[in-house]
């Protein structure tokens, strides 16, 4: 089963340029999809946006993860 794939805070490039690096010697992992963003300095309501907030529910995430991943390598010559 995937372990810490969650991050609880803010997630730091370093984190994630780490990560991957840990997998450069895997023959079967080639490409990975990341997205970068950044919180747009919107007013709204005459607020300042100052974060992105997002949340997952594990207990169910993590299991979907693991199909897809289990899909995935059958799926590989």
């Amino acid at each position: 089963m995937i372990t810490d794939t969650f991050i609880q805070g803010p997630i730091a490039l370093l984190l994630i340029t780490d990560r991957i690096h840990q997998l450069s010697s895997e023959t079967g992992v080639g490409g990975h999809g990341i997205f970068l963003g950044q919180v747009r300095n919107d007013l709204i309501d005459d607020r300042r946006a100052k974060a992105i907030e997002y949340s997952v529910y594990e207990e169910m995430a993590l299991p979907i993860i693991e199909l897809i991943k289990n899909e995935i390598k059958k799926s590989l010559p």
